[in-house]
């Protein structure tokens, strides 16, 4: 009825050609664009159930994290409110709280990216994860060691013994564990050259002052298998993947200032299959691994460039190589300070 009304108004307006009538035409135009809106929104979070299945990973990934000691379930009073109520929330490396974002408020930030996820949800973006950004890494590698080794029977590649079955590994020169106070994470949905490296405790007091709807959290879509059933594996190069908007996959075996450079010039291209794509952060890599095993029962193959983080040495900044060591029944974390080559792949995300 409002469309049929907007067009006889400006039907009117443009025979007329009267002040008047433009004005109404104009009017009648704004409330119907008005009206789409609405209908758009109400129906968005129906198209998210189809695209992403978004409550269904949303609540199994909650109950993950849950279990293994991610994030805690409690009361938990909010000064502005002075209520207490029962939340999720992980305690971050910097000692403050942080409330995982709700099923509803995902939603609603998806929808302001309603385009973007439609154009990659056609390429494979399908796959909603949460990441516990805010934790430290020494704590995320210790309950990774301890999931893996409880859930080691899923994953037929492992040995077990009394000790360990499969562990996490991280090689610095001195081959000390992840540093804590040292990791810097590059806080940007894009490569920019004035971007400066941040550790995670200033981009957690940045989020917290700025009341960021997502602090101390990621929420991530990760490219699904070509079946549509698990993650993508960087060692999948060679198809192609969507209808509307067809994306490559990306090149194996390339350095890490080749992806670097490659990446910097195709994601901020709205005509380029790449666009609104990011380099993954460390977090959200190790978090991708417990989706896979609960999914196919196995490691993701090959191995990656996290560009979205970074480790420093005195003034030389060094890249993150994280992938699966069949040899060693590791998941080795490797800090790169030649920049890697070889069997190494990039994989990317799109975050809300």
């Amino acid at each position: 009825t409002l469309k049929l009304s907007h067009e006889r108004v400006y039907k009117e307006a443009y025979t007329s050609k009267l002040a008047i009538d433009v004005q109404r035409a104009k009017e009648a135009t704004r409330a119907l664009y008005e009206k789409m809106e609405e209908l758009s929104s109400l129906q968005w979070p129906f198209e998210v159930e189809r695209l992403f299945h978004l409550r269904q990973q949303y609540e199994a990934q909650i109950s993950r994290l849950l279990e293994y000691g991610f994030v805690q379930k409690g009361v938990f009073s909010e000064k502005s409110i002075e209520l207490p109520r029962d939340v999720i929330y992980l305690e971050g490396v910097d000692g403050r709280t942080y409330v995982v974002p709700s099923y509803e408020e995902i939603v609603r930030r998806m929808y302001d990216k309603r385009e973007l996820l439609r154009r990659k949800a056609d390429q494979g973006f399908t796959i909603p994860t949460l990441v516990p950004f805010g934790l430290s890494l020494e704590k995320i590698t210790s309950l990774l060691k301890k999931y893996f080794f409880i859930n080691a029977h899923k994953a037929k590649l492992f040995t077990i013994d009394r000790d360990h079955s499969v562990w996490i590994q991280a090689l610095l020169d001195t081959e000390k564990p992840l540093s804590v106070e040292g990791d810097d994470v590059l806080d940007h949905a894009t490569i920019d050259p004035q971007s400066r490296w941040k550790k995670k405790a200033e981009i957690l007091k940045e989020q917290f002052q700025t009341f960021a709807w997502d602090a101390g959290w990621r929420v991530v879509f990760l490219q699904s298998s070509e079946d549509g059933k698990s993650f993508a594996s960087v060692t999948e190069h060679d198809g192609i993947r969507g209808k509307e908007h067809p994306r490559a996959s990306v090149p194996y075996g390339k350095t890490v200032d080749e992806y670097t450079e490659w990446l910097k010039s195709v994601q901020q291209d709205k005509e380029s299959a790449y666009y609104g794509e990011s380099g993954l952060t460390l977090e959200t890599q190790l978090m991708a691994y417990i989706g896979f095993l609960e999914e196919r029962g196995g490691i993701l193959a090959g191995s990656t460039f996290c560009l979205g983080s970074r480790f420093r040495n005195s003034d030389n900044g060094r890249s993150i190589v994280v992938g699966y060591s069949p040899s060693e029944e590791c998941i080795d974390v490797v800090i790169d300070s030649e920049g890697g080559e070889g069997d190494v792949g990039l994989a990317t995300e799109v975050r809300i």
